[in-house]
């Protein structure tokens, strides 16, 4: 009785270790956070490689800027050509893939909480929007030979069980659901340009106020272009000029990706250093802990060994504590970083201007696993100085230096 006694309070006192509990978490907490950003940046970046799917980007002369945060976050803005500029460009030599995209605007509408942004495509020549549909509706395949009754929509849009959503009074079939891009393309409704006079006059008379411009059925925002290999960017451009009337900018998408590569290094260098001070930092405080802990317990653990229990076994009881206490600040951190960081991933994109992508569930649970196993274990390794000395004292001794 008098050694469960003994070893319980020797429980109840590591555990109750406040500090300790603190200092774990917070090491948790930025370990968790700083892996969650590392990661989502990254998967951002290479998903947006994915997602720019051309080699140049054909936009209105002044709408270079807009265009480009388009690409890098998802922002529609209503920059117009006349159709005419796209047939002009399909007579280019050296392209293999060409196709255009009107942005008519964001709205509010009843298949989403947030608003939805209108997006005009040729689903026949399409290659930027085809790749990112990862659910295809092929039991409505009979019904999309009607393209202006079908739509693709983006990952954050809601669909019905049976494959629809409505927009403007209307119901719409939804032909694919296109995987999550962790920007505002989310939250994009993609109709063929057949369908343009027809949304246009039932957003309009839902309350949507739209341009003369926008009212338009030969209206693009954007062409986008594929080079065939052996013919060089500058020759297409040089082109481009002959056969359109009028100034147009050009936006290179994978010099974007390039620049982002480079940002990107330089954050994760930035994020790393920062982990790295921060937990050097911290495994000493773990050690100062811990020593004071030890400390404060030789009577304890000198009783303890007097009763008849072995080095041995009061330090593998000691290290269990420790990492059943590690475990627990961990997962505190954790679970504050969870509340933190996970529900403010886009303003922590939009902070560092990069694509940033969360991680799914399976994700988050994988992260809280990782970062709660180093934790404990870095948490036991600070603790095993402290604890082999008070361990190797010799009862006796410990107790009467406790009683001076």
């Amino acid at each position: 009785m008098f050694k469960r006694n003994v070893f319980r309070k020797i429980k109840i006192d590591i555990m109750h270790n406040k500090f300790y509990l603190v200092v774990i978490a917070v090491f948790s907490f930025l370990l968790f956070a700083g892996s969650v950003i590392n990661s989502s940046l990254h998967t951002g970046i290479d998903n947006m490689e994915k997602r720019l799917g051309a080699d140049i980007m054909i936009v209105p002369s002044g709408s270079k800027e807009n265009a480009e945060s388009m690409l890098l976050e998802g922002q529609r803005s209503t920059f117009y050509f006349n159709r005419s500029v796209y047939d002009n460009l399909t007579k280019l030599d050296g392209v293999s893939d060409i196709t255009a995209q009107c942005f008519l605007k964001s709205l509010s509408e009843d298949c989403c909480t947030s608003e939805v942004s209108i997006v005009f495509y040729d689903p026949q020549k399409d290659f930027i929007v085809g790749p990112w549909i990862q659910n295809l509706n092929h039991k409505t395949k009979s019904q999309q030979g009607n393209e202006k009754e079908t739509v693709v929509v983006g990952y954050n849009v809601d669909v019905t069980k049976e494959n629809n959503i409505k927009l403007f009074g209307r119901e719409y079939t939804v032909a694919g659901q296109m995987a999550k891009t962790g920007t505002n393309l989310d939250d994009s409704v993609y109709f063929s340009f057949e369908a343009m006079k027809d949304v246009s006059e039932r957003a309009e008379k839902k309350g949507a106020f739209l341009t003369d411009i926008q009212k338009k059925e030969d209206i693009i925002s954007s062409v986008y272009i594929n080079i065939e290999e052996g013919y060089k960017i500058t020759d297409i451009v040089g082109q481009a000029h002959k056969l359109v009337d009028g100034e147009f900018d050009v936006v290179f998408p994978k010099d974007l990706t390039e620049s982002l590569s480079k940002s990107y290094v330089s954050i994760v260098k930035l994020i790393n250093i920062l982990l790295i001070t921060g937990g050097i930092l911290l495994l000493i405080i773990l050690v100062m802990v811990n020593t004071i802990s030890m400390n404060q317990r030789k009577r304890e653990i000198a009783v303890y060994r007097i009763t008849g229990n072995s080095k041995k076994n009061v330090l593998v009881r000691i290290l269990s504590e420790i990492v059943i206490a590690g475990s627990v600040g961990a997962l505190l951190g954790c679970a504050i970083g969870i509340l933190i960081i996970i529900p403010f991933g886009n303003y922590i994109g939009s902070l560092f201007e990069m694509p940033y992508l969360g991680p799914d569930v399976l994700g988050i649970v994988i992260g809280v696993i990782e970062t709660t196993v180093i934790v404990s274990i870095l948490g036991a390794m600070a603790s095993l100085g402290p604890i082999f000395k008070i361990c190797n004292m010799q009862p006796y001794l410990a107790l009467r230096k406790e009683g001076e």
